[in-house]
């Protein structure tokens, strides 16, 4: 009941013009169920900020002229984060936006060097609209050459008014919960990654758990044949795809899981074996005690340490 009646609450402030205050609240409720581990209801909470991020997308955004073109960006920077948010008026009316997240920003940056940064970067191959609408000091004479306009002489306002000073104010809103969303999925996936450096008694590279790299491997066939291999990779607290590796794997009987994970470890680890690079903080391994012995064994073969192996077995409770 008290949940419910606080969700009513922070409905009926919303509705009266008071957004920026609960989602504040509802941003350090979610930091704090992360902080705690209760990454479920924190998930929860997530879904409302994003709730709220569409709820204000579809307010109401058309000008009396009914022909304006321009590019509305806001930039935030928090805990050496920044969020840019692109929305994108045509005709008078809004389109939408998105957010984006450039490479973290040196310490010093400020959000003119980072607002800069991306509108000289975007607009390289796309046309701007002859507005742009900002929240940050911009040399647009110094950019003009950078970027391509849809008009001869491209205008850029840091103080807009009227309707155009609601965009600017929904886009700022819009990177706040998008940058706020970022920074608690970020903050919930480092807490894990410390729970399992201290499950697992690891020790963190130099000191940062940031720094430990985990390579886990499945292998997987259809009807058994057309044996498969994947390595997934896990380091900087995030899953990095553009790591992961498929194998294929050949000359193992259809459904000898133990030859393939057997095959999959020697071609992933004989390079490091030969001093080509760093074995991983963690392996793991998609199984129970006879994959790991099998991966055991390769690494005794290679010369690699085996006490980074760890088995995940789904164990007979497990539901599918």
């Amino acid at each position: 009941a008290g949940a419910y009646a606080a969700d009513v609450d922070r409905a009926v402030r919303f509705l009266r013009g008071q957004a920026g205050e609960v989602t504040a609240e509802l941003e350090q409720t979610m930091q704090q169920l992360a902080a705690d581990l209760r990454f479920e209801e924190a998930a929860a909470v997530r879904d409302q900020l994003g709730s709220l991020s569409r709820v204000l997308h579809q307010q109401a955004v058309e000008t009396t002229g009914g022909d304006t073109d321009a590019d509305v960006i806001a930039v935030l920077i928090e805990q050496g984060q920044a969020c840019v948010n692109l929305a994108m008026v045509r005709g008078g009316r809004h389109l939408g936006d998105r957010p984006y997240f450039p490479v973290r920003p040196a310490q010093e940056a400020d959000a003119a060097e980072v607002l800069e940064a991306f509108v000289s970067q975007h607009y390289a191959d796309l046309s701007a609209p002859p507005v742009l609408i900002v929240n940050a000091e911009i040399d647009a004479d110094e950019l003009a050459p950078m970027i391509r306009p849809a008009a001869e002489r491209l205008q850029v306002l840091r103080q807009p008014q009227g309707q155009r000073r609601h965009w600017l104010e929904m886009a700022e809103a819009n990177a706040a919960l998008a940058l706020a969303r970022r920074l608690a999925e970020e903050g919930s996936q480092q807490v894990r990654t410390r729970a399992l450096i201290d499950t697992l008694g690891l020790e963190a590279p130099e000191g940062d758990p940031a720094r430990l790299r985990i390579e886990c491997f499945d292998v997987s066939h259809t009807m058994g044949e057309a044996t498969q291999a994947a390595c997934v990779v896990f380091h900087d607290h995030a899953v990095q795809p553009a790591e992961y590796r498929r194998f294929n794997i050949d000359g193992v009987a259809a459904g000898d899981d133990y030859a393939a994970m057997r095959q999959v470890l020697a071609r992933r680890y004989q390079r490091i074996a030969r001093g080509e690079g760093a074995l991983p903080g963690l392996v793991l391994i998609d199984g129970g005690a006879g994959q790991v012995e099998v991966a055991r064994q390769v690494f005794a073969e290679l010369g690699l340490d085996a006490g980074v192996l760890v088995g995940v077995a789904k164990g007979p409770e497990r539901k599918v």
